[in-house]
């Protein structure tokens, strides 16, 4: 810190000397930007563009402290621009406006970008690496994995072209060398929550829930205030059963977040297999009202409400999720089952054929709330029609 406050009197002596000299701003403001004292860093690149406009590094540094201090990614693309028009074989300008295009989900812009700087700069490990994570995102795995691999030979020790890789292998659904990649980024780098956490999610979807949560807990030692690892781990409880930890992990994360929509819905989903109907109902009612286009919770919430035996509000809440998912298979299902509850008979068997003719087989999904036909006929003292008893006996 001392060598920073040296190099900032040195620069601030500089330009006391001569008030003109643009490259003395430029290079105080990189020394601010070092120190975290952004906003000097930016009043020094304003003073240099004012009095040098056509200074190249100027501009790069000001769309920096856009890109990544000020969130006005749009800004930084234009400073670029400008960079790259002044100097068009400026490597990091185009390295950086690829960042700034990546972050808009602009894949083929930014893939451009990445190319240029690696044209420019053979040996920019990271533009092989953020080119890499582009394609993924592109669904161009093949791609992505090549990007990797010269990352990778380039620098080996860099955990986090491991970790970008193995999020492809996720994406592509190559579960083992996802797991293999992640294992190395925590290798090369202990202390790496996202690898961690990564794990953890392939772990859970592996069916290894115990390596799941063993991994979760290592993030949130980690990373005690990340709500998606709490919000993760709490998942993984709940699928092994474990109620109160769940819930445990879920108000956590809300605590950190009360904006945390999933933590809301997970809860919901949790209270909800424990039986406390109204709790998960509460908070399917919070999650929709942060986020009210997810088809997901209005078709919780209608399962919530079917369980009460309130079928009309089930039904309003499975046709919210409808319009929201055109093929949401599982709200036909439900909302067909709930109108048997209603005696809509038609209404009941069209949503039914809906869902079988989209591939649900509706006779299991009957059959987890009732063991036959005649058994929901008992406990509900309704009778079927002889179409619909036919369609949902085995």
């Amino acid at each position: 810190m001392r060598k920073i406050d040296l190099a900032i009197a040195a620069y601030s002596k500089v330009i006391e000397l001569n008030p003109n000299n643009a490259a003395a701003y430029t290079n105080r403001g990189l020394v601010y930007q070092i120190k975290g004292k952004f906003n000097d860093a930016f009043d020094d690149y304003n003073k240099a563009i004012q009095l040098a406009p056509n200074l190249p590094e100027a501009y790069l540094n000001r769309g920096n402290i856009y890109q990544n201090n000020r969130n006005d990614v749009d800004l930084a693309i234009i400073d670029y621009n400008k960079a790259i028009k002044l100097e068009p074989y400026y490597a990091d300008a185009y390295y950086n406006r690829g960042i700034s295009y990546y972050s808009k989900s602009e894949f083929c812009f930014a893939i451009q970008d990445f190319t240029t700087a690696i044209e420019l700069k053979p040996n920019l490990v990271q533009a092989y690496n953020n080119r890499g994570n582009a394609y993924s995102s592109n669904d161009e795995y093949e791609l992505a994995l090549s990007d990797y691999t010269k990352a990778i030979e380039l620098d080996p020790d860099c955990a986090n072209t491991y970790f970008n890789q193995g999020n492809t292998y996720s994406g592509g659904g190559k579960v083992n060398l996802a797991i293999r990649d992640f294992t190395k980024a925590i290798e090369l780098q202990p202390d790496y929550a996202a690898a961690y956490n990564n794990r953890g999610r392939i772990y859970k979807k592996n069916g290894q829930i115990d390596l799941a949560i063993s991994d979760y807990s290592t993030a949130i030692k980690l990373k005690p205030n990340d709500t998606l690892i709490y919000n993760n781990r709490g998942v993984a409880y709940m699928e092994k059963s474990e109620f109160d930890r769940a819930i445990k992990d879920y108000n956590t994360a809300i605590k950190v977040n009360p904006n945390k929509t999933d933590a809301y819905v997970n809860r919901g989903i949790t209270y909800s297999k424990m039986g406390k109907l109204d709790l998960a109902i509460g908070d399917f009612d919070t999650a929709i009202q942060l986020k009210n286009d997810e088809a997901d919770t209005y078709y919780n919430r209608g399962m919530a409400y079917g369980k009460k035996g309130e079928y009309h509000r089930a039904i309003k809440n499975y046709t919210k999720s409808i319009e929201l998912e055109s093929g949401f298979v599982g709200a036909y299902n439900n909302r067909g089952e709930a109108w048997l509850h209603l005696q809509e008979w038609k209404k009941a068997k069209s949503d039914l054929m809906t869902a079988q003719n989209m591939g649900t087989n509706i006779i299991d999904s009957f059959h987890n709330d009732y063991a036959s036909v005649g058994d929901f006929e008992q406990k509900t003292g309704i009778q079927l029609p002889a179409d619909i008893a036919e369609m949902l006996t085995q």
